[in-house]
């Protein structure tokens, strides 16, 4: 997956943290300020299954297995897709 520089800089900044898979206020912030800087840069699609191995790379989560954090993985990909479906929806997003 090619994401901008600057995507890419938000992604890990939320992938990279040891609580990234938690449901703290401050990681969801940094998934959320991702996924704002997607939606600025690539508009409101998403390739679930590319971006599902890149966090999955990046978090050095195994996939395959029925991982708890695999899910998880799913779960962040899911909420992005409602709201990148949310700002499309709104004009956030051309």
């Amino acid at each position: 997956m090619n994401l901008s520089t600057e995507s890419e800089a938000k992604l890990a900044n939320w992938a990279n943290t040891d609580t990234w898979h938690s449901n703290h206020d401050l990681d969801l912030h940094r998934f959320f300020k991702f996924i704002n800087q997607y939606a600025n840069d690539h508009g409101h699609l998403v390739d679930e299954s590319i971006l599902k191995d890149k966090i999955a790379s990046m978090t050095n989560t195994p996939t395959g297995n029925d991982n708890t954090l695999e899910d998880i993985i799913r779960k962040r990909i899911s909420l992005m897709v409602e709201i990148l479906d949310f700002f499309k929806c709104n004009g956030q997003v051309t």
